[in-house]
């Protein structure tokens, strides 16, 4: 796809999600980009949105998640470093622990992530981008509505 100006913009597809437990919420830091956000990843070739939501949580993670439901579709655009510009759309699930278990270490070498337990307004004063904080907030009005306190 080309913009107005003819340059190549490459679309791309994630699909995450947001855990609630225990009143907390799951964030994933980046050091070395140095952000905040909510584990999400790239659809792999056959993968439902909810499949690859439970991947990338747990390869990012290391815990073991179900799918309450499907929160918000997020859109944007940013330019790489390399000046490629990207048009992506991230898919959100609220999500809770399958289990008691503690988390796995990451399945892939290249994740470099630190998980980290926040409250909700914790989460609301270091998510990075406006974005995941809208995205925040809807999974919080849909855990209340669960009967769920978070």
């Amino acid at each position: 796809m080309y913009n107005e100006d003819m340059e190549q913009i490459i679309n791309r597809y994630s699909c995450g999600g947001v855990i609630i437990h225990g009143g907390k919420v799951l964030v994933i830091a980046s050091p070395s980009r140095g952000t905040i956000s909510f584990p999400k990843g790239t659809k792999e070739p056959g993968e439902t949105d909810e499949q690859t939501a439970i991947r990338e949580v747990r390869e990012e993670s290391g815990y073991n998640v179900k799918i309450i439901g499907r929160i918000a579709t997020t859109e944007f655009e940013f330019t790489r470093e390399d000046g490629q510009r990207i048009d992506k759309a991230v898919t959100y699930f609220l999500m809770e622990l399958a289990d008691d278990k503690p988390p796995v270490q990451a399945l892939e070498e290249s994740e470099d992530f630190d998980v980290d337990w926040l409250s909700p307004d914790e989460a609301r004063a270091q998510l990075t981008f406006d974005d995941a904080k809208g995205v925040l907030e809807k999974a919080l009005q849909a855990y209340a509505y669960k009967g769920q306190d978070a």
